[in-house]
């Protein structure tokens, strides 16, 4: 498994559709997806940086993001994947 991860965009993503993996398994991205300004779903989240009721601070595969809101709160943590819910008021893409 480990040789999948040196495949470039074209072979991964085509490994991890006849696998059925999602393509962040392989080609280590991230994808965010917002719900409104209520919930959002990080994949390929590495680790949390910082968790307070007003901020959330997520370590990923390229960046770190960051949310600042009120009553801030990590919803689901599995492999990889953070759901964050509260009322996001900004997200910040740091290098």
């Amino acid at each position: 498994m480990s040789l999948l991860k040196n495949f470039d965009g074209s072979i991964g993503e085509k490994v991890a559709g006849v696998l059925g993996l999602p393509e962040t398994t392989l080609l280590k991205r991230t994808y965010i997806q917002m719900f409104s300004n209520h919930e959002v779903v990080v994949e390929g989240a590495t680790s949390v940086l910082l968790y307070s009721e007003d901020t959330i601070k997520l370590c990923c595969n390229e960046f770190v993001v960051q949310f600042l809101g009120e009553k801030l709160s990590i919803k689901n943590m599995t492999s990889g994947i953070i759901t964050v819910g509260g009322k996001i008021k900004s997200v910040e893409f740091l290098a």
